[in-house]
This record gives structure tokens, sequence and C-alpha cells, in this order.
């Protein structure tokens, strides 16, 4: 509507000049400048409401496939870690089981060897009597529980030493009884 007023003020412009009226003409003109400024700024605020409107529709868009994206990313990342924390227990269990297994082969061997020291025993392999050498009280704590079937590393456990202590005393005991193997205790 405003864009018709300014049309019609400019026209009594022009129709005031074509008659020699410069005043009205002037003043017409004048006019036609003031409508048009309030015109423009009216016109341009519109445009800059639709613009901003514009810009916050982005945003908003924006903001959500931010956030879509942000969901893919964690779930991602969920799921990965949910498999790794399984294959993490099935690698647990797997070594729980070998580690089961080789208990019961070395019991089993144990087993195995106190029958054929027995059998040795009962086939009348003589024993050496201790009571005849002189061995410290370590050297027959160690002997003692090579007799129970323990391994080196067991009796350092036991014992507080390590496994390469056991096996010098081992090598002494060996030495002073004149004997090949732990078998023959």
């Amino acid at each position: 509507m405003d864009i018709y007023i300014i049309a019609m003020y400019d026209d009594i412009s022009h129709f005031y000049n074509d008659i020699g009226d410069v005043e009205n003409a002037l003043r017409a003109q004048r006019k036609v400048l003031s409508l048009s400024t309030n015109y423009d700024t009216t016109n341009r605020s519109g445009k800059l409401h639709l613009l901003e409107k514009e810009l916050l529709q982005k945003s908003k868009d924006l903001d959500k496939e931010n956030q879509n994206h942000t969901r893919i990313v964690l779930i991602t990342s969920i799921i990965s870690l949910v498999i790794i924390l399984l294959v993490l227990l099935y690698f647990f269990k797997s070594a729980k089981d070998k580690r089961i297994l080789a208990e019961l082969k070395i019991n089993n061997m144990r087993n195995e060897l106190e029958n054929v020291t027995k059998e040795l025993n009962e086939s009348g392999q003589t024993k050496i009597n201790l009571d005849n050498y002189n061995l410290t009280e370590r050297q027959s704590q160690i002997i003692a529980l090579v007799k129970q079937g323990k391994t080196n590393k067991e009796i350092g456990v036991e014992l507080f030493i390590s496994e390469n202590t056991v096996k010098y005393h081992l090598k002494i005991i060996y030495e002073v009884l004149n004997i090949g193997n732990r078998s023959e205790l």
C-alpha cells in the first residue's frame, strides 16, 4: 500500500512541475523522499526479520545435526567398548582354563612321580639315611619339601627364598649325598 502512496505523490510532484508550480512540486517531492525512506526502512526491517528467521532455522538444523552426530559417536564408542570387554573376558576365561588344566597336569605328574618313587623304594632300592650326613636345617627342610613332590619354585615360595637359592641348596645336597637327582632322595 505504501508504494502506491509514494507513486501518487511522485505523480503529483510531476503534475505541479508541469504546470509551473515549483513550490508545490518541491513539497510533493519532499513527501516522496520522506515516504520512500520510511518504506525502505520498513521493507529492510522486514527483510532483516526474514533473514533472522532463516538464520535461526539454520542454527537449529545445525544443532540437530550435531546432536545426531554426537549420538552416533557415543553409540559407536559404547559398542566398541562392549566388544573390547567381551574379547578381554574371553581371553581371561581362556587363560583361566589353561591355568586350571596346567595345574591338573602338574598334580598328575606329581602323583605319578610319587608312585614311581614308592615303586622304586618297594622294589628293594635302599633309601638314604639322612641322619648319617651332616646337613643344615635349611637343607633338611628342602629335602622334606622335595619328598612332598614340590617344585623348586613352590619350595622357594614356602621357605621365602628364591628359586635359584633352592637350586643352589639342591646342588650341595646332591654332592653331600652323592646322588644325581631329586628322585633318589
